[in-house]
């Protein structure tokens, strides 16, 4: 008999322990689904998780706009300056056609996959999404000044941390 993939199965049943509505494709290992956002201006981003191999498995977070061709460099600035302290995943633009994304990989190797793992690999995506969300479409949409907006964003995060720290 033949063994069942550990780590496509315990996303499978995390997912479903969340009563969360996907779709699985299993020629290509991919769960896609649908999450909402507290951002104005955005009501959804798509969420796809990639199981590579018995391994590892990646998550992207992708944004429901397009970035238009002459507002590309202004997002890879934006982009830049946010990858520049995070410390789990980064956000990805592809220059082609201006899809913006947030992207998480888990190297599990040989562990037990729990469900915590999965979760924090899905949710780091989306409290990305959410926390620099809006920013973006600031700075994107309504001219806003990137390291303005960053400097906010980091404003806020830092204050979230010491507000934890108690």
């Amino acid at each position: 008999m033949a063994e069942k993939n550990n780590v496509t199965e315990s996303i499978r049943d995390y997912f479903d322990s969340q009563n969360w509505k996907y779709r699985y494709d299993e020629d290509k290992g991919l769960f896609r689904m649908f999450m909402h956002i507290r951002v104005d201006d955005v009501d959804a981003c798509e969420v796809r998780t990639i199981v590579r191999d018995e391994r590892r498995f990646t998550t992207f977070v992708t944004f429901p706009f397009r970035v238009p061709e002459k507002k590309r460099a202004i997002a890879a600035s934006f982009i830049s300056r946010a990858n520049y302290k995070l410390l789990l995943g980064c956000f990805e633009m592809d220059y082609r056609d201006g899809e913006i994304q947030y992207k998480t990989t888990c190297l599990c190797g040989n562990i037990r996959l729990e469900p915590q793992y999965i979760e924090r690999q899905v949710d780091v995506g989306i409290q990305m999404a959410e926390q620099y969300g809006a920013g973006l479409v600031d700075v994107l949409f309504r001219g806003a000044s990137v390291e303005e907006v960053i400097a906010e964003i980091e404003r806020r995060e830092e204050e979230d941390r010491e507000d934890g720290e108690d």
